[in-house]
């Protein structure tokens, strides 16, 4: 009983958690040369478990906003796709719902709006961002179960993005009320196959310590007893 009271106090052990599935894709305006093009690169990334959605990508000239969609594979224009208006001069994005096949698509509900969270580089034309997409995805994917809705992909994506120089975003509260589409060329791909990420070893954590504390205690009363 000893020994195993002091191995309680002293040892330490390995945290093992459930590991999250990393999606990545990335498609560069040479995968479908044309001069028009106003997106040079594009790269997703989605983690499955933290349902956190990573966009970074490099223009072809300066601009104020642009709008991206992207799911499971399919063409992106769905009812329940979750329309990505990214607003570089105001740093906002705002995500409706569903694509408009005459446009407009800003005129459709909003689901969550997301402030402040864009790196812009005007120098490099270049972006990044990364939203928390979970509720998103619970109202748009798993309360319609439409698999192909919200903002989410995983072995397979497809995706749209395409560049809107003066959009002119103007609001009221969350909710666009303007936003010019430029019909701009932009990157379009369906069912391309993804690549994992592997996953980071996991740390070591040590034994906590009111635990020890508590195994320390019963060590002394243990002493006690056989005094």
């Amino acid at each position: 009983m000893k020994k195993a009271l002091v191995t309680l106090a002293l040892g330490s052990v390995l945290a093992t958690t459930a590991q999250a599935t990393v999606y990545t894709y990335e498609q560069n305006k040479h995968n479908r040369p044309n001069n028009k093009d106003s997106i040079e690169k594009a790269t997703f990334t989605y983690d499955n478990q933290l349902q956190q959605f990573t966009f970074k990508a490099s223009l072809t000239r300066d601009t104020d906003g642009l709008w991206a969609v992207v799911n499971r594979g399919s063409s992106p224009s769905n009812k329940n796709a979750g329309f990505m208006h990214i607003d570089l001069k105001n740093n906002v994005i705002t995500v409706n719902q569903g694509y408009r096949i005459n446009g407009a698509n800003y005129l459709n509900p909003v689901v969550q709006r997301f402030d402040n969270v864009i790196n812009y580089h005007q120098n490099t034309k270049t972006l990044d961002f990364s939203i928390n997409v979970a509720q998103i995805n619970e109202k748009l994917r798993n309360q319609t179960g439409d698999l192909l809705g919200g903002i989410e992909f995983n072995n397979t994506i497809g995706g749209w993005v395409h560049a809107d120089y003066t959009p002119n975003a103007q609001y009221n509260g969350n909710t666009i009320t303007h936003w010019k589409y430029s019909g701009i060329n932009g990157i379009d791909f369906h069912n391309r196959n993804t690549t994992i990420v592997p996953p980071k070893p996991p740390v070591p954590v040590p034994t906590p310590a009111p635990l020890a504390l508590i195994a320390l205690g019963l060590l002394g009363l243990y002493r006690r007893a056989k005094a």
